[in-house]
């Protein structure tokens, strides 16, 4: 005799199975998350420690982006280097961050704009900097809107 349908039983077990899988990648995906945003939150942070920095002192404070670390140079000595989690990309026109001739009256350049990346998930974070005032903030962008010229950057480095 056939059956047409499925059992309860059936029904559960591929309920049960569907529900392991999903269990096992929700807490990946809210890790690569947290990473991410600690990533913003750290590389915000050096960069308006340096500026401060650079405000009171005589110091040349540069920050050197390199895809997947950045450097922080005083007077051209290196004082300290942050690898990025893997997958994850600086992205920038310029190579350095230059905080010399910052006065609280502004700086020679006005500011500029880096991207955080993440490869895997394809999250995109603009973070733009006002060199003579300090402040640095973070938005969310669309990588598909940008996708040409983020993959252009990564290549290029």
């Amino acid at each position: 005799m056939k059956r047409k349908g499925i059992t309860i039983v059936e029904l559960i077990v591929a309920i049960s199975i569907l529900g392991i899988f999903l269990s096992l990648s929700v807490p990946k995906l809210l890790s690569r998350d947290k990473l991410f945003e600690s990533t913003i939150y750290q590389m915000k942070s050096y960069i308006r420690m340096y500026s401060i920095k650079s405000l009171y002192s005589k110091s040349k404070y540069t920050i050197n982006l390199d895809g997947k670390r950045f450097r922080v140079y005083r007077n051209f000595k290196k004082i300290q280097e942050c690898n990025l989690p893997s997958d994850l990309f600086i992205v920038s026109k310029k190579e350095d961050i230059n905080f010399n001739s910052v006065n609280r009256y502004g700086a020679p350049e006005s500011g500029m704009t880096i991207y955080l990346f993440d490869s895997v998930t394809h999250r995109l974070e603009r973070i733009t900097i006002m060199l003579g005032s300090g402040r640095v903030m973070s938005y969310k962008d669309n990588y598909l809107e940008r996708k040409q010229e983020i993959d252009q950057l990564i290549k290029a480095r």
